[in-house]
Order: C-alpha cells, then structure tokens, then sequence
C-alpha cells in the first residue's frame, strides 16, 4: 500500500507515499464515506438541513477565528 524512499534533499528524512492499490483503497474509502454522509443527509428534512449548514459554517468561522 505504501513504499518507503529517502529524501534527495535531506538525508534524515524519509518519504512515505501511497503505491497504486493504496492510493485505489484511499479513494474507495473517501467514496464509501461520502455516500455515508450523503445518506445522512437525506433523512434531515429541508428545514434541517438549512438548520445544519448555518451552524456548521458557524463552527468552522469559529474554527477559523480561533486559528488565527
């Protein structure tokens, strides 16, 4: 799923990426995730779903602010 190189730059790291089939089960999973969230979704009323994206916007400006 992953293999391991050096860094050309700097000797004392080492680089990590994903190999095809890991990068396959990344995007699968990501799929997999979405459709969960999208399920979810689609049992909220309209009303709610509004009710959730004004406070989920509200949490990540707090989110934001917080980081600054």
């Amino acid at each position: 799923m992953v293999v391991r190189g050096d860094d050309p730059q700097d000797r004392r790291k080492v680089v990590v990426n994903l190999t095809a089939a890991g990068r396959k089960l990344v995007a699968r999973a990501r799929a997999a995730r979405a459709e969960r969230m999208q399920r979810a979704l689609d049992r909220l009323t309209a009303s709610d779903r509004h009710a959730f994206v004004r406070l989920l916007t509200t949490y990540l400006d707090a989110l934001e602010k917080e980081a600054e």
